[in-house]
Protein backbone atom coordinates (compact mmCIF):
# COMPACT_ATOMS: atom_id res chain seq x y z
CA UNK A 1 0.00 0.00 0.00
CA UNK A 2 1.04 3.60 -0.70
CA UNK A 3 0.22 7.49 -1.70
CA UNK A 4 1.99 9.10 -4.48
CA UNK A 5 2.07 12.78 -5.89
CA UNK A 6 3.33 14.71 -8.60
CA UNK A 7 6.40 11.85 -8.38
CA UNK A 8 6.84 11.50 -5.04
CA UNK A 9 5.76 7.96 -2.96
CA UNK A 10 5.04 7.21 0.36
CA UNK A 11 4.20 3.43 1.34
CA UNK A 12 4.83 0.32 3.20
CA UNK A 13 5.71 -3.09 2.72
CA UNK A 14 5.91 -6.48 4.24
CA UNK A 15 9.03 -8.42 4.85
CA UNK A 16 9.33 -11.85 4.95
CA UNK A 17 11.39 -15.05 4.74
CA UNK A 18 13.89 -16.69 7.19
CA UNK A 19 17.54 -15.60 9.27
CA UNK A 20 20.73 -18.15 10.07
CA UNK A 21 21.45 -17.49 14.12
CA UNK A 22 24.43 -17.40 16.01
CA UNK A 23 23.50 -20.90 16.94
CA UNK A 24 23.29 -22.05 13.40
CA UNK A 25 19.67 -22.74 13.54
CA UNK A 26 17.24 -21.56 10.53
CA UNK A 27 14.23 -18.97 11.45
CA UNK A 28 11.65 -17.27 10.43
CA UNK A 29 11.42 -13.92 10.03
CA UNK A 30 8.91 -10.68 9.52
CA UNK A 31 7.96 -7.56 9.83
CA UNK A 32 7.54 -4.26 7.57
CA UNK A 33 9.23 -1.71 5.77
CA UNK A 34 8.13 1.84 5.39
CA UNK A 35 9.26 3.79 2.30
CA UNK A 36 9.81 7.19 1.25
CA UNK A 37 10.93 8.29 -2.58
CA UNK A 38 10.54 10.02 -5.67
CA UNK A 39 9.93 8.68 -9.18
CA UNK A 40 10.74 11.20 -12.03
CA UNK A 41 8.49 11.03 -15.36
CA UNK A 42 11.94 9.29 -17.27
CA UNK A 43 11.76 6.43 -15.13
CA UNK A 44 14.75 7.32 -12.66
CA UNK A 45 13.53 6.93 -8.89
CA UNK A 46 15.47 6.91 -5.65
CA UNK A 47 13.64 5.91 -2.00
CA UNK A 48 15.00 5.84 1.29
CA UNK A 49 13.35 2.63 3.41
CA UNK A 50 13.87 1.62 7.44
CA UNK A 51 12.34 -1.70 8.14
CA UNK A 52 12.36 -4.11 11.30
CA UNK A 53 11.59 -7.78 11.39
CA UNK A 54 11.67 -9.44 14.84
CA UNK A 55 15.57 -10.13 14.18
CA UNK A 56 17.14 -7.48 12.36
CA UNK A 57 16.93 -3.64 11.34
CA UNK A 58 17.29 -2.29 8.00
CA UNK A 59 17.87 0.80 7.07
CA UNK A 60 18.88 1.94 3.10
CA UNK A 61 18.73 3.86 -0.24
CA UNK A 62 17.16 2.29 -3.41
CA UNK A 63 17.77 3.13 -6.83
CA UNK A 64 16.07 2.39 -9.51
CA UNK A 65 15.09 2.56 -13.63
CA UNK A 66 12.90 1.74 -15.61
CA UNK A 67 13.37 0.44 -19.12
Amino acid sequence: PGFAYNGFVIGARALGGGVWEEDRKFRADGGGEGRLGYESPNGLSVFAAAGRTNKLARYGVDLGMIF
